[in-house]
């Protein structure tokens, strides 16, 4: 105790640590002592055909001690449970279930007790108690059971059973008893808060099952061991929220973002309004039963028509693996009907990754009628990854949806399409009250590059959003119209500077003589990136009235300015060099007389084969070899005896290129016009934000 009577901090410490601990062991223990009440109230299976079907299961899996097989009215999920003894206890209405899926449970459950699982986990549990202030304990002890789950569900499928059949019972145990609670000392077949990330590993035939190799298994046990010192080092400190994995989707971005752009983040598929407490999100009518006997005879006739699908490929660990394509009929049955949200959104997520055409009527349902945000936010993504035209109607409809994220996800996804019908109401989503639908409505015209789409487009270039004009302007930039010129002129005067750099892209792909006093006054614009796409282009419109902004250009503070507007001049080809194009091949920056170089042999002008000469002498053999091009594109006399000089050069290279230039004549020597340089990259596009897979899924 401390001087003045009470106790230290360590004493408190202590003692929390004692209460908290054995609070979680008495849980444990609450759970042991329940299921012996249930096991009272338990009844043997005593179907003879049954009991021989059992005791050959457990013969074939190598099983030395005897496993009960009971049921009972308290239990609604199939689990196992017992150490010495072990009991699959089994809901009262297992006994009404086919053969079929009674074989499937029990090879799971069979797989927990060779595995001695129960066991397992009990020492997992007694651990995470001693250190339940270290969240790497709960980690590991999620992770734990996790894994033994996914063996005992890799052993089922060993042993013969279909993914499909398999993947579609497990979902129809978990759309029956969702949050069922189960004691803790207890190892249940599948529940809502573990069943995520199963289903695509069960769907997956190509991931590796077999039993790891002794190597594997003896590098597992010290990396563990090791884990377990790092956790019994720890001090105690405040848990922190233990994310659960995300799926890595693979999804196709049109073009790279722009290097000083940071990506736009991925959205949480957690966030958003929930609809039982949102005022703002209005829930959608529960079908009627009439609507659910539709949906089945559709499930019914979609099992029928499964396509020939692309193979389909998620990440799993350190796997690439392949979704199985039958597994389209159970998943879309699973969409349509099942009762829990969260095996919705994921059946909806797995339909997305397999890209079958088959799955759009039910996807196409979901997003116009399910009642959880989430799950038409999923619809919508997966029909983008689909790229069906049959899901445009679907789309539109959704475009009225009172989720924000949906109507933004169902624009992304008419983008994805292409479908010239979506014209219409994506210029009506230009209009929307979400600044992001507005935005993904502007990139995705631009993907459709339909000319009605012009006007819409250039009224947008006036959105209160800056993100919403930087796309408008890379849309109108794709469709490349040129009566899109004069309000992307305009909007070179925006006041954000990847608006202005943008529309100067865009006004380089349509190329119009229009754009060039726009153009040149953006060539002084107080951004760099701005200049050098203003510079790009007036080389892309290759009018000579660029000319004077561009040699000014060449005085820019930035070399990559000063390099985009003498490549700008090699594009316009002047009859004459202008005098500060020759002046740049003295430029401090070896790529800036690189390109210069480069544009003197497109201008040919006879007059600077002295100033070419010059840089034999250049420290950059890059820029010697340019020099040497140049003066085979000049082709006179006197460039020729220059050349010719160069068969003494210390760089092989160059010597070698200035033979290959004498033996190609006097006509344009050794290399075309272009040779050396091509057009600086555009500008690109904005990333569209595709909806990510379920938290939880498997990597």
């Amino acid at each position: 105790s401390s001087p003045a009577g009470g106790m230290s901090a360590a004493v408190v410490g202590l003692w929390v640590w004692l209460l908290v601990a054995a609070a979680l062991l008495l849980r444990y223990l609450a759970g042991a002592v329940r299921l012996r009440s249930w096991l009272s109230q338990a009844d043997e299976i005593e179907d003879p055909a049954l009991r021989t079907e059992i005791d050959r299961l457990q013969r074939r899996m190598g099983l030395r001690r005897i496993v009960r097989i009971m049921h009972s009215p308290a239990a609604r999920i199939p689990m196992l449970w017992g150490i010495w003894r072990p009991v699959v206890l089994l809901p009262s209405d297992a006994m009404s279930w086919s053969a079929d899926r009674l074989r499937l449970v029990l090879r799971h459950e069979l797989a927990h007790a060779r595995r001695s699982d129960v066991a397992i986990l009990a020492v997992g549990r007694l651990v995470a108690a001693i250190h339940w202030f270290n969240p790497l304990a709960w980690l590991a002890l999620s992770r734990l059971r996790s894994e033994s789950e996914r063996a005992a569900d890799d052993w089922v499928l060993e042993t013969g059973a279909r993914p499909s059949e398999y993947a579609e019972m497990l979902l129809d145990i978990v759309s029956r008893v969702g949050t069922a609670p189960v004691p803790a000392a207890a190892l249940s077949m599948a529940q809502k808060s573990q069943f995520e990330g199963r289903l695509i590993a069960i769907l997956a035939p190509s991931l590796a099952r077999g039993r790891p190799g002794i190597v594997t298994m003896l590098t597992t046990i010290l990396v563990g061991a090791g884990m377990t010192l790092a956790v019994s080092a720890a001090a105690p400190a405040q848990q922190a929220a233990v994310m659960a994995e995300e799926a890595a989707i693979s999804v196709e971005a049109p073009m790279p973002v722009q290097a000083e752009e940071a990506p736009l983040a991925k959205p949480d598929p957690g966030a958003g309004p929930d609809p039982s407490n949102d005022p703002a999100v209005t829930p959608k009518a529960e079908a009627s039963e009439e609507a659910s006997a539709e949906a089945e005879a559709a499930v019914n006739a979609e099992a029928a028509t499964v396509s020939e699908a692309p193979a389909a490929y998620v990440t799993i660990g350190s796997q690439e693996v392949q979704l199985d394509p039958r597994s389209v009929a159970a998943l879309s049955k699973a969409l349509r009907t099942d009762d829990n949200a969260d095996v919705r959104k994921m059946a909806a997520w797995a339909l997305g990754q397999i890209e079958d055409p088959a799955a759009v009527p039910a996807l196409s349902s979901a997003l116009e009628t399910d009642s959880d945000v989430r799950v038409r936010r999923q619809a919508a993504w997966a029909l983008g990854q689909i790229e069906d035209p049959a899901a445009v109607d679907a789309l539109q409809a959704a475009l009225d949806d009172s989720d924000g994220e949906v109507r933004s996800q169902s624009v992304w996804a008419l983008g994805q399409i292409e479908d010239s019908r979506a014209v219409a109401p994506l210029l009506k989503a230009l209009k929307d009250t979400d600044a992001n639908t507005r935005s993904q409505a502007a990139w995705a015209l631009g993907q459709i590059e339909h000319p009605d789409a012009v006007d819409g487009l250039s009224s947008a270039l006036s959105d209160s959003n800056d993100n919403v004009r930087s796309q408008a302007a890379w849309a109108l930039g794709q469709i490349e119209s040129p009566r899109a010129a004069e309000p992307l002129s305009r909007a070179l005067g925006d006041s954000n500077s990847n608006v202005r750099s943008q529309a100067a892209w865009a006004l380089g792909q349509i190329e119009s003589a229009d754009a060039v006093p726009g153009l040149v006054t953006a060539l002084s614009d107080a951004n760099s990136n701005v200049r050098s796409q203003a510079a790009w282009a007036l080389g892309q419109i290759e009018s000579e009235a660029a000319l004077p902004g561009l040699g000014s250009a060449l005085g820019d503070e930035n070399p990559n300015v000063r390099s985009q507007a003498v490549w700008a001049i090699g594009q316009i080809e002047p009859d004459r060099a202008p005098a500060a194009l020759v002046d740049a091949l003295r430029d401090p920056n070896a790529n800036v007389r690189s390109q210069a170089v480069w544009a003197l042999g497109q201008i040919e002008d006879p007059a600077t084969v002295p100033a070419l000469k010059e840089l034999f002498t250049d420290e950059s053999a890059a820029v010697r070899r340019g020099a040497l091009r140049a003066l085979g594109q000049v082709g006179t006399q006197g460039a020729i005896e220059a050349i010719a000089e160069l068969l003494n050069d210390d760089d092989p290279q160059v010597r070698a290129a200035a033979a290959a230039a004498l033996g190609g004549g006097s006509s344009r020597g050794y290399s075309s016009g272009r040779s050396g340089y091509a057009a600086p990259q555009p500008q690109p596009r904005p990333q569209p934000r595709p909806q990510p897979a379920p938290s939880g899924s498997v990597r």
